[in-house]
């Protein structure tokens, strides 16, 4: 399998060196054959493939490229068992345990981590057959993936979002092997969440005529979706359920704002997720002195990189359902993480002494250990060159309070870039640990309460 690759954003293949995209390619191939994509048994998730993709796009050198495939594999990817396909992998080793995927069997092994690698094969064949876009109709956002338990949608979206960012990943590189990935870490997924995404709501279309930027300040003034009316504390889970399932106190809330959502026009919807995820991020209320920056926010900024890229793939009758989705995640994961009101006063922050320009920013990020801020900076900027703040600009600043004509946010992109980048090179928070590994410590776990 081929896994020679390249960017679909066109804005940053000027960055991408042709010896960078040929380490790439082995190192891609190298994660492919020898890790899961979980690296412990509580599922956190193998960000490798993303980060090395995310650094060639902002001009990462093979020696950059190298050391941070060394960096996972001493911190996180080295020692994890189920990355012993002799143990796991069917098509390997005669292994009673975990049987072959078919098309008769797919579905009844589903967040099995231990059936990843026959997963992985399985896929693989399917894309080959039908391509990207055939196998995530199929086996994402069809009926029957989503029948009898499966809850593909669920386990696609569910696990904070990274089979989605994973595919992601594969459509902008066009690397089969990494969307076979994706639908094998899909399926290895728990299905999580499940009331927020069921397939019959999904595929309604309603004629409604609101935008994201309006139906979240009727969110922030919404007393049934507070912190107290949900029932949040702190020692919870940082994605609860309860409140939102059947007989919870905010049962159906989240589909009642979404079906107010206008999706008719995908260009303008994916115009207004792009700048509430960047406010999620960089408009916030601050913490304990320096900006917060939550890891869950983040991920909803990161995966709505790849909607234009997506719904490319998909008929046109399913496009309206990515986006509902998309939206449901980002109102769902808004809420749980304490609903904070949004702050102009980030922009003007004296903390923030320098104003960096995108380069800097990118050399920055693709010289950190962290897997996230690439990830995320670069997204910034895709945004910030696709989706503009100014037509939005009367309801952006209703939001942060300002005048409706205010141009003082027209900068929101760059300047929540700026903010995560002066967090990881320690210009706003020194550090509490050593150097290497650090910058972990600047995305925020706990919520906004």
């Amino acid at each position: 399998m081929s896994f020679e690759a390249r960017t679909a954003f066109k804005a940053l293949s000027p960055l991408v060196r042709d010896d960078s995209i040929r380490e790439l390619s082995s190192l891609l191939a190298t994660n492919h054959a020898l890790y899961h994509c979980f690296f412990n048994a509580r599922g956190m998730h193998n960000h490798l493939a993303h980060q090395l993709i995310a650094d060639v796009t902002l001009g990462a050198t093979p020696a950059d490229l190298r050391a941070h495939m060394q960096y996972q594999r001493d911190h996180y990817l080295g020692g994890f068992n189920l990355s012993r396909r002799e143990r796991y992998d069917p098509h390997t080793t005669a292994n009673l345990s975990v049987p072959k995927i078919t098309d008769d069997n797919w579905g009844d092994h589903l967040g099995r981590p231990s059936h990843y690698w026959t997963y992985l094969h399985f896929f693989e064949h399917k894309l080959q057959e039908r391509g990207m876009g055939g196998v995530l109709e199929e086996y994402v956002f069809s009926a029957e993936a989503n029948e009898g338990g499966r809850e593909m949608l669920s386990r696609w979206y569910g696990g904070v979002l990274h089979a989605a960012i994973h595919f992601g990943y594969a459509v902008e590189t066009d690397v089969v092997g990494v969307a076979a990935e994706a639908m094998a870490m899909a399926a290895v997924t728990a299905a999580r969440h499940t009331w927020l995404t069921p397939h019959d709501w999904l595929m309604q279309k309603p004629r409604a005529q609101k935008s994201l930027l309006e139906l979240v300040g009727e969110v922030q003034a919404d007393d049934r979706v507070g912190v107290d009316a949900l029932g949040l504390r702190e020692a919870d889970t940082p994605l609860v359920d309860e409140p939102f399932e059947k007989g919870g106190r905010a049962y159906g809330v989240v589909h009642e704002y979404i079906d107010a959502w206008n999706v008719s026009d995908a260009s303008q919807a994916s115009s207004e997720v792009a700048l509430l995820a960047a406010l999620m991020l960089g408009a916030v209320p601050p913490k304990d002195d320096a900006y917060h920056h939550d890891f869950f926010l983040m991920h909803v900024n990161n995966v709505h990189l790849f909607t234009p890229l997506l719904l490319e793939l998909l008929p046109a009758s399913s496009h309206a359902a990515m986006l509902r989705a998309l939206g449901a995640h980002l109102l769902y994961y808004y809420l749980v993480r304490g609903r904070p009101t949004f702050t102009s006063s980030h922009f003007t922050n004296p903390l923030c002494t320098r104003k960096l320009g995108w380069d800097e920013m990118f050399k920055a990020s693709r010289e950190s250990v962290d897997e996230h801020l690439p990830k995320a900076v670069r997204t910034l900027y895709i945004h910030s060159l696709t989706h503009p703040p100014h037509p939005h600009r009367g309801q952006l600043n209703t939001l942060l309070g300002l005048p409706r004509d205010d141009t003082a946010l027209d900068d929101v992109y760059r300047a929540t870039a700026q903010q995560m980048v002066d967090m990881h090179t320690g210009q706003i928070r020194q550090s509490t640990h050593d150097l290497m590994g650090a910058q972990q410590e600047f995305w925020q776990f706990q919520p906004f309460f």
